[in-house]
Order: structure tokens, then sequence, then C-alpha cells
């Protein structure tokens, strides 16, 4: 399983999680310096099995959409 195939097979897995998320509307943004994101802490699920590296291009794709620069 190359790169892009493993990241697909983690976003297959983080889904479930991510649909469980609940938006805190108090919560404050951080940069993700990783992916040059900005993402707020309830984006990320706490309870899933693997990590959220594979959110990152999810994240800075919607970052450049928010700033005009996709």
């Amino acid at each position: 399983m190359n790169e892009i195939e493993r990241f697909f097979h983690d976003l297959s897995r983080i889904a479930p999680f991510m649909e469980e998320l609940v938006m805190v509307p108090e919560s404050h943004f951080f940069y993700d310096v990783f992916s040059g994101s900005i993402v707020l802490p309830d984006e990320l699920p706490k309870a899933a099995p693997i990590s959220f590296d594979c959110l990152r291009f999810v994240f800075k794709y919607r970052t450049g959409l928010q700033v005009g620069e996709p």
C-alpha cells in the first residue's frame, strides 16, 4: 500500500469518529505547522484509533479555500 492509499484507508477508518464530533462555539482555532492550516480543536476526533495525520491535507485544502488560495 502506497502513502496515498494509506491516507484514504485511514480516512475511511476515521470517518465514523468525525461524524460524532460536536461543535463547540467557544473553541479557538490553532495553526497546524505540519499542514500549514487552521484547525479548530473540536474538529479532531479524540477517540479515533489512528492519528489525525490523514486529515492534514483536508485541513490544508480548506484553509486554502478560506484565504482564497486553493
